[in-house]
């Protein structure tokens, strides 16, 4: 799941999320959502694009709030596995990304949030996950900014139930391309940051969570991703979570 650094909003340009079933999608729709990601990445193939879009359940469009363009997007489906026979299930998310222009918009966590809420109260009785892949560093932090409890982390160690989450999740979406010692995912002819975008400065590595991220996928920049896992419960969920979904 790859976004954007939410630090320097253009106060003038304003985003509206919404959540749309795959099958909605019209062809101005994923011809923009193509050319979004273009636009950051390189390597981007059309119908590798386009298949992976085609296995997902929902899609949250951005549209900007005066002219309705595609701004942005974040694509959404859910995994079910069982571990030591205990049914788990799982929000994959997958491709996202939000025109510069509008970074610091607060829609994706809003929109992506009230999704999780609604699930989360869906499959009260089942063990549910939020499971992506991050070839960047700024979406890693989205673990650490609305979560207590995330993995992989740089002060604590997984437990050997969720490795096993982890792992059958990983291997059941991206087969041999996982790699369980390291936890990366290596795709082939998969997308990466363009040259300037998303890259990890001295700066940033004085946080400890950017510093740990490069050490655990130190070929992001080639676009190789870590496989990431959070158990969705409320008591998990950081107020400023909380507060977003509600703004």
């Amino acid at each position: 799941m790859e976004t954007n650094n939410a630090m320097d909003l253009h106060k003038e340009k304003k985003l509206i999320g919404k959540l749309m079933e795959v099958s909605e999608l019209s062809i101005r729709h994923k011809t923009r959502m193509l050319n979004l990601l273009k636009l950051y990445f390189d390597n981007v193939k059309e119908d590798l694009f386009f298949k992976d879009l085609s296995g997902k359940k929902w899609v949250i469009i951005f549209e900007d709030i005066i002219n309705g363009e595609v701004q942005g997007f974040s694509t959404q489906t859910l995994m079910e596995v069982k571990i030591d026979g205990i049914p788990v299930k799982a929000l994959f998310s997958g491709d996202t990304i939000i025109d510069k222009n509008y970074w610091g918009s607060r829609e994706l966590p809003r929109v992506w949030g009230k999704l999780v809420i609604a699930l989360t109260h869906q499959f009260k009785e089942i063990k549910f996950y939020w499971f992506y892949i991050s070839k960047g560093y700024m979406t890693y932090l989205l673990m650490p900014r609305y979560f207590y409890n995330f993995y992989p982390k740089y002060d604590s160690e997984i437990t050997e139930f969720e490795k096993k989450v982890l792992d059958t999740l990983a291997f059941k979406k991206f087969g041999s391309a996982y790699e369980p010692k390291t936890g990366i995912v290596r795709i082939q002819f998969n997308y990466y940051l363009k040259n300037g975008v998303g890259q990890i400065t001295e700066d940033l590595l004085k946080d400890s969570n950017i510093k740990y991220f490069k050490n655990k996928n130190p070929n992001y920049i080639k676009g190789e991703e870590l496989a990431c896992l959070v158990e969705l419960t409320e008591d998990n969920m950081k107020p400023i979570f909380k507060q977003v979904i509600n703004d």
